[in-house]
């Protein structure tokens, strides 16, 4: 259930360290975008978001019962590519070409794993240049998604690409990227981490934005806590988006 703007909780426990979050801001249900797109008319409802004392972890609560099917009615529905414009097409489309940079011309054994794939259109993207790649996402119905077929622990490589800010369930996420990696496999993830100015900023942040399903909001320290929890041996952020982890 959702709060109006007045009452929020004081506190919540943090998903990823588990330490005390304070009510740090909210904002309204419909506020969402893409950066510099004009303002949307407000529900009267607000996404509360708590900050953690240890981590940084910045994230809500109010999503956390939620089903498949609520998330497909409230905000992966038709509209959602009013909010998210690049997310049917020119996102995967460059996020295949920067995977092909990064993998190079990889062994015929390799499999590679689109993990919350949307249309299923990089692992398309990917077939196309003779990568075996499969898509996984439990929110689309698009009928070119296809859905994994392989066992667990069977992808050199599984690729998230806006997924954990999604996730009322980060760590859950990521324990599921990591049930599909061989040993020693690669995650190729992406999320923004917050600014440095965020307690400044609050909710004024883009990416603060609950229409598109930006619930899970990493500091730096909350994602390198978060994949050290799940089992990666070894992570590194390449960019403020883009961050690398070997389990």
């Amino acid at each position: 259930m959702l709060w109006p703007l007045s009452d929020p909780p004081a506190h919540a426990t943090c998903k990823i360290c588990g330490g005390v979050s304070p009510a740090f801001d909210s904002c309204d249900v419909n506020r969402g975008g893409p950066p510099g797109a004009a303002a949307r008319p407000l529900s009267g409802q607000a996404l509360v978001y708590f900050r953690c004392s240890d981590c940084g972890f910045m994230f809500a609560t109010q999503l956390d019962d939620w089903q498949p099917s609520d998330f497909s009615q409230h905000i992966y529905n038709d509209n959602y590519i009013d909010v998210d414009p690049d997310y049917q097409h020119d996102r995967p489309v460059a996020n295949a070409a920067m995977l092909l940079g990064l993998l190079g011309q990889p062994p015929t054994s390799f499999r590679l794993l689109d993990f919350g794939a949307g249309s299923g259109l990089l692992a398309e993207q990917l077939r196309s240049r003779g990568i075996a790649a499969d898509s996984e996402d439990p929110y689309s119905t698009a009928p070119t998604a296809q859905k994994a077929r392989s066992p667990a622990h069977s992808y050199d490589v599984v690729c998230a690409f806006e997924v954990l800010e999604h996730s009322p369930t980060p760590l859950r996420t990521l324990a599921q990227i990591k049930a599909h990696l061989k040993p020693g496999g690669l995650a190729v993830i992406s999320t923004l981490l917050q600014p440095a100015d965020i307690p400044e900023m609050r909710c004024t942040w883009w990416y603060c934005a609950p229409r598109n399903g930006h619930i899970s909001l990493f500091s730096a320290n909350a994602l390198t806590h978060a994949l050290r929890t799940t089992g990666a041996s070894s992570a590194e952020s390449r960019a403020a988006g883009l961050h690398l982890a070997y389990f």
